[in-house]
């Protein structure tokens, strides 16, 4: 194996790697800055007057259309998550490669796919992110 394509990997694989970090940390909360308020109002009632914990009998408010953008946030997370074990696992198969062509190729090609599947999910981030905006300025809420 050449020089030449050893730093290749490297580079696209360090590239790839440092890319993902922001797509997996783009889940947004939905309670408001300053709130201590989490999650869905789940036993809102049944916690009132629950002492010294955060949120305990606080109603949030959220409607569907943000229980479904957060679901849908984490749901692109959990695939940034994998697609970043198939990042390293196409990194290590071409850095082990040990100058087999062959496994070289096989582990270019799990990277290439795997840069695709991030391509792919940060671009339905963004679309989920656009129409849940245009949603909350039809509705009022944003």
């Amino acid at each position: 194996m050449s020089f030449k394509k050893v730093l290749y990997s490297l580079a696209v694989g360090a590239g790839l790697i440092l890319g993902t970090g922001s797509m997996v940390l783009a889940q947004g909360s939905s309670t408001p800055a300053g709130s201590t308020a989490d999650g869905f109002g789940v036993n809102a009632n049944n916690s009132n007057g629950v002492v010294g914990v955060a949120g305990a009998g606080t109603d949030t408010g959220d409607g569907i259309i943000n229980v479904i953008r957060t679901f849908l946030n984490w749901v692109l997370g959990l695939l940034s998550f994998i697609a970043f074990g198939f990042l390293l696992y196409g990194g290590f198969t071409m850095v082990t490669a040990g100058g087999d062509e062959a496994g070289y190729k096989k582990g270019f090609t799990v990277l290439k796919n795997a840069a695709i599947w991030l391509a792919f999910i940060g671009l339905s981030w963004l679309i989920v992110t656009l129409i849940f905006y245009v949603l909350n300025l039809i509705s009022g809420a944003g």
